[in-house]
């Protein structure tokens, strides 16, 4: 099992558990759907 074979099973453990994924860089203070700010603010 290679490192991303690990992070595809985990990410689809916590879909199936009612989590909703989202691309690191999307979510970013400089990308397209931003949740903060900035890279300092953490919630």
């Amino acid at each position: 099992m290679t490192e991303d074979d690990l992070e595809q099973l985990a990410l689809t453990w916590f879909q199936d558990s009612g989590w909703e994924y989202r691309f690191g860089p999307d979510i970013a203070p400089d990308g397209d759907m931003p949740e903060r700010a900035d890279y300092r603010q953490v919630a």
